[in-house]
């Protein structure tokens, strides 16, 4: 489902067209993804009461157990791949991805 809600707390909740923004994907992609998820039990769609139209995705806590398992995992995964880096080289590598970040965030 990704951080937008997971990264948010208790209920780990974002509209539909929030997710979709995040992940550059269309209304109907986002469906697309939405679906397998849901019936897997890993997130839940809600009518927002204010406004009906619009529909938020809230990370069950099945889905909310996996999705900190994989950051987890993630953690490990990056950790090993600096490992073999010095000071050093973290630092350079820092500057870099920094600056990369840096360019796409402002296109």
């Amino acid at each position: 489902m990704g951080r937008q809600a997971a990264s948010r707390g208790a209920p780990w909740r974002a509209s539909s067209a929030e997710l979709a923004a995040g992940l550059l994907l269309s209304p109907a992609g986002m469906t697309g993804r939405l679906d397998p998820l849901e019936k897997s039990g890993l997130v839940r769609r809600l009518r927002a009461t204010a406004d009906r139209r619009r529909v938020d995705v809230e990370l069950t806590e099945k889905g909310h157990r996996r999705w900190t398992e994989a950051m987890r995992r993630r953690g490990i995964a990056e950790a090993g791949m600096i490992e073999p880096l010095d000071d050093a080289d973290r630092a350079v590598l820092a500057a870099l991805l920094k600056r990369m970040l840096l360019a796409v965030e402002t296109r």
